[in-house]
C-alpha cells in the first residue's frame, strides 16, 4: 500500500522527527511510496540516491535501507515538503521540481538532488522564490 502525500508529510513535522526515523531505519516502502508520490519510477529515484535498483528490488518493503540511502531519501522528502510550502500546493511543487529552471542553469531541480550540494542549491532557490528574489 502506498503512502499518501499527507501520510509522508505528517511523519516529518520537524527535523528531529526525521532524525528519529533515520535512527530507527528508513524502510524500503518509503522509497517506493515517495517515487510513486512524486511521479517518478523507483529506478529513477534509485539513480538520484546512487543505489542500484536491483539492490532495492531484492529488499522487502519492511526492510531498512542503508543509512546513507535513507538519509538521502529523507533529504529529498524534505525538499518536496519545502517546495510544497513555498509554491502553495503539492502539485505545483512536483511540477516545479521537474521543470527546467533558469536560476539553476535550466537544470530541473529534481536532477540536482543526487548530491547534498545539489539539494542545498534547490533549497536556496526555493528560499529565493519565497523572498521574491528573481534570478
Amino acid at each position: 500500500m502506498n503512502k499518501s502525500e499527507s501520510d509522508i508529510f505528517l511523519e516529518f513535522h520537524s527535523s528531529y522527527s526525521m532524525l528519529e526515523m533515520l535512527r530507527e531505519g528508513v524502510s524500503c516502502e518509503l522509497l517506493l511510496s515517495t517515487a510513486d508520490l512524486i511521479g517518478i519510477s523507483p529506478q529513477e529515484l534509485c539513480t538520484l540516491l546512487k543505489v542500484p535498483w536491483v539492490t532495492i528490488r531484492h529488499l522487502g518493503k519492511d526492510q531498512k535501507l542503508p543509512l546513507r540511502v535513507g538519509n538521502h531519501l529523507l533529504q529529498i522528502i524534505f525538499v518536496v515538503k519545502r517546495a510544497t510550502a513555498v509554491l502553495g500546493s503539492f502539485d505545483s511543487a512536483v511540477k516545479w521540481l521537474k521543470a527546467p529552471i533558469l536560476a539553476i542553469g535550466y537544470d530541473t531541480p529534481i536532477s540536482l538532488m543526487n548530491t547534498c550540494t545539489g539539494i542545498h542549491v534547490v533549497l536556496d532557490t526555493l528560499g529565493r522564490i519565497e523572498q521574491g528574489v528573481h534570478s
